[in-house]
């Protein structure tokens, strides 16, 4: 429960107690009244009123004699709204036959105002009072005035239809208390509405009052579920205007316009903030949380708009949004981790001379996995040499991108380069859902440090476009700096991909490729002839508390792993993407969970596969008991190769095995985890039922 009475005296913030609690609760409350200072005005800046007159219709919303809170709109040809000063807006009134809000304009109540041009994706608010009202006109004294970004604003081309002034008629009138079948294919299919609340009065009239506010996203990003409706909370300006109202008044007044057919929609109703994440709402792409409205009753207004829009495009931020028919699919998904599912190849890509990108989307008509930034795919190989067996391979696109992208690099004689001869575009391919501990965490945002060689770049790309992304959605700045090291300019993978991010960033992500040869073209932003070094982090590198992400071969991670701590970065900051042998030996005992001593590794043991009448060497440091069982031609069943699905459990009937990686999967006393396990410290023979 969040509270409102501990929170730190501020008498002339622009900001009411709700508002400062929920963003004292999230940890922004300091922040915020001083962003509000400035933003915050008494009165409408010029640009402010003349984008008013200009409207062909505005947003109000208010409360009735019932403590019914209603929003609504009101239309005119554009200079129906004049400003006769800085502090006072002027409406033209016409308003609309039956509609519940013209209870709510009455002399002295609160009403928000919000001016919106679906047209360009401006908006600006208001927080006024009714200062008088007669047939024509109703006049509004200001509160507060603020501008609004542009973002879930789809674009909208309007025309009117008929004379403003012509109202319709009664017949065209329903009330309510129960969402009929039009109402649900109404809701369900809208991708904008507008909310209205009102924070009771206190002895600071000024901050409290009546708001009306938009919302948008992908159509089905309201969820109907009998008379309540349930609505994601996205990332916005942090100030929670309406959220705040909820908290010290849970009302509200939706209204859904129909751009078609001119119907709008208006209910009434009380609300529940979800702070608490469900599964579902977890699932939801975008949400950081959700609110629930219970509807009280409703009016639709039949052809009541004078206005009819025609639909030029989304918001890029609702395309980066999720909706509940997807969230539903990717909770079915999570619940079936041990389950695996087609995906047809519908691009490839040469990215170097021996790396290539597939691009991956689902045939079986539900949405694509969610993943984090860094994980990778377990995909199913059939082939002469490898019969059926499974490999891991890199995710390179991002969780917002509309396909899964795998960069395999090809090796002789291997799986991969089988792949590389045989996969082509329009097959058909089976893979488990993506898994990994080496990713980049939603919550994170101190400034990055990408480390990679080779197609150790494909976690990286993945990690930095998602942080541009990010950046692009939260408006935030978070600062990455990612170092590439190849041979040459040609093995560069994504070089042009990455290079145009960095340019798009406005500073906030920095691309520095690295090659050891000397002959690259200067003019690409490549540094010929050296390598990456302590030195250049210091020429380099100027904040504090960094987090690195490194992955490619051993000795270049063992290599930056040591630039890192030489330069101040802390070992605990410092994540590796670990391949069996390509495990970091850290300087001291403060790394991150998860990884472990290899002083608890056996100098050398005997792997002995009891069914296949195999027996192999193993020295220290050489790979995961699963890795030397694929290369010795075995295909023991497995997924995530970080012990967290359990999928390579096999029974152990002689011996001890260490864990590279702590392990989370359950198992019996008698089995172990081969993608993690080596052989015990002491440990002379491990036989495996194998």
């Amino acid at each position: 429960m969040i509270k409102t009475d501990n929170l730190p005296k501020r008498p002339d913030s622009p900001l009411h107690v709700g508002e400062r609690a929920i963003q004292a609760h999230l940890g922004v409350e300091q922040d915020m009244d001083q962003l509000a200072r400035r933003i915050i005005r008494s009165y409408m800046p010029q640009q402010h009123r003349d984008f008013y007159q200009q409207l062909p219709f505005i947003v109000l919303g208010g409360i009735d004699d019932n403590q019914d809170i209603w929003a609504s709109l009101r239309f005119g040809k554009p200079g129906f709204i004049t400003t006769p000063n800085d502090k006072t807006i002027l409406i033209k009134h016409h308003a609309l036959m039956g509609d519940p809000l013209e209870n709510a304009l009455q002399t002295d109540r609160p009403v928000g105002m919000l001016g919106i041009e679906l047209h360009t994706r401006r908006r600006n608010r208001l927080t006024t009072r009714l200062i008088s009202k007669n047939d024509t006109h109703i006049s509004l004294q200001v509160d507060q005035s603020f501008g609004n970004c542009p973002q879930y604003i789809q674009l909208r081309d309007y025309e009117f239809v008929r004379d403003p002034a012509v109202s319709t008629t009664n017949n065209d009138v329903v009330h309510f208390n129960q969402f009929s079948d039009e109402d649900f294919q109404h809701i369900s299919s809208a991708d904008t509405f507008f909310v209205a609340s009102v924070a009771p009065v206190s002895d600071n009239q000024i901050t409290q009052g009546a708001d009306v506010s938009h919302r948008g996203g992908r159509a089905g990003f309201v969820k109907v579920d009998g008379n309540t409706l349930l609505i994601p909370d996205y990332a916005g300006n942090n100030l929670y205007n309406t959220l705040g109202n909820f908290l010290l008044n849970p009302k509200a007044g939706l209204c859904f316009p129909d751009f078609n057919t001119g119907d709008l929609l208006l209910l009434t109703g009380s609300v529940e903030i979800l702070w608490e994440k469900d599964p579902l709402i977890s699932a939801f792409k975008g949400a950081e949380r959700a609110w629930k409205f219970t509807l009280n009753k409703g009016v639709r207004l039949k052809n009541s708009m004078p206005l009819r829009w025609e639909f030029r495009q989304y918001s890029p931020n609702s395309l980066l949004a999720g909706d509940w028919q997807r969230a539903t699919e990717l909770l079915k998904q999570q619940q079936n981790k041990q389950g695996q599912r087609a995906f047809q190849i519908t691009k490839i890509a040469q990215e170097t001379p021996d790396i290539r990108s597939y691009y991956l989307t689902p045939n079986d008509g539900l949405g694509l996995p969610n993943y984090h930034p860094g994980q990778y795919l377990s995909v199913e190989i059939t082939s002469p040499m490898y019969k059926k067996t499974r490999r891991t391979y890199t995710l390179s696109s991002t969780p917002h991108d509309p396909y899964l992208r795998i960069t395999v690099k090809a090796k002789s004689g291997g799986a991969s380069g089988w792949l590389h001869q045989n996969w082509h575009i329009g097959q058909t391919i089976n893979a488990l859902i993506p898994s990994g501990k080496f990713y980049l965490p939603a919550e994170q945002q101190q400034p990055l440090i990408l480390l990679a060689a080779g197609v150790g770049i494909t976690p990286m790309i993945s990690m930095f476009k998602q942080v541009f992304t990010e950046n692009f959605r939260l408006r935030t700045t978070r600062l990455v700096t990612l170092f590439y090291a190849a041979r040459s300019e040609q093995d560069l993978a994504f070089h042009q991909e990455l290079t145009e991010l960095a340019e798009a960033s406005n500073g906030a992500l920095r691309y520095l490729p690295f090659v050891s040869q000397s002959n690259a073209n200067p003019a690409n932003n490549i540094t010929a002839g050296m390598r990456i070094d302590a030195d250049i982090f210091r020429q380099v590198l100027h904040q504090d508390n960094y987090q690195a992400y490194l992955c490619g071969p051993a000795d270049f991670m063992q290599h930056m792993y040591d630039s890192l701590r030489e330069v101040g970065v802390s070992d605990s900051q410092i994540h590796a993407e670990s391949f069996g042998p390509s495990s970091l030996k850290r300087d001291n005992s403060t790394a991150p969970p998860g990884e472990t001593n290899e002083s608890d590794e056996a100098e050398v043991a005997d792997i002995e596969f009891i069914e296949s009448s195999k027996t192999l060497h193993w020295n220290k440091g050489d790979a995961t008991l699963l890795e030397i069982a694929e290369n010795s031609g075995l295909s023991p069943d497995f997924s995530c190769r970080s012990g967290s699905c359990g999928r390579c459990a096999t029974r152990i009937t002689q011996g001890k095995v260490h864990y590279r990686t702590a392990i989370s999967a359950r198992v019996e006393d008698d089995q172990v985890l081969l993608c993690c396990a080596v052989p015990a410290k002491d440990t002379q023979t491990i036989k495996l039922a194998l």
